[in-house]
């Protein structure tokens, strides 16, 4: 029997997935915070700074997001960070993971148009986050789309990260769930 985390791998990311064709934005099949915004991000950046400054997160920080579409929302992140702070954007790197090479290629140009800074794309797999001290922040625009993958690699992927973001009345519950 197949699983529902293949049947979902597939149906998103396969040949012929949605995220293939995915018509997203205020006129496409939906549209989340940062279709409409940059401030969305903005509010990130002054959140990130905010953990910083009671050092709840630490220099150098990974900030990573997963589902980025087309890595508008880490834009943001970096622009309002690099505006609102002094020697915080130069201590940033910026992750996309996102299965698809076609978006990983557009999700760098654009960042890089945005920041004249270097994404950094891979699989969800290869993270690797083994720090003590938080230097990670994980954030992700459309719970949804990341939680397709299996248990098993967002229960690996997820413990030992900070998870702070608009999904946190929904993470408490899924972090109790997994265990982490």
């Amino acid at each position: 029997m197949r699983s529902f985390g293949n049947y979902m791998q597939e149906w998103l990311y396969g040949k012929k997935g949605y995220y293939r064709k995915a018509n997203i934005g205020q006129k496409g099949d939906f549209y989340t915070s940062v279709s409409l915004s940059k401030f969305f991000g903005g509010a990130m950046a002054f959140y990130i700074i905010k953990l910083l400054e009671e050092e709840k997160l630490f220099l150098p920080l990974k900030i990573v997001e997963i589902g980025s579409h087309h890595g508008h929302f880490l834009s943001d992140i970096a622009n309002f960070l690099k505006a609102l702070s002094v020697g915080v954007i130069e201590k940033c790197e910026f992750v996309s993971c996102e299965p698809l090479k076609e978006l990983q290629n557009i999700q760098r140009t654009i960042f890089k148009q945005a920041t004249q800074l270097d994404l950094i794309s891979c699989a969800l797999e290869e993270l690797d986050f083994k720090e003590k001290k938080a230097r990670s922040l994980s954030l992700t625009n459309c719970l949804t789309r990341s939680l397709a993958r299996s248990l098993k690699t967002i229960k690996c992927f997820l413990s030992p990260m900070i998870i702070r973001a608009f999904g946190a009345v929904l993470m408490n519950p899924l972090k109790n769930f997994l265990k982490i």
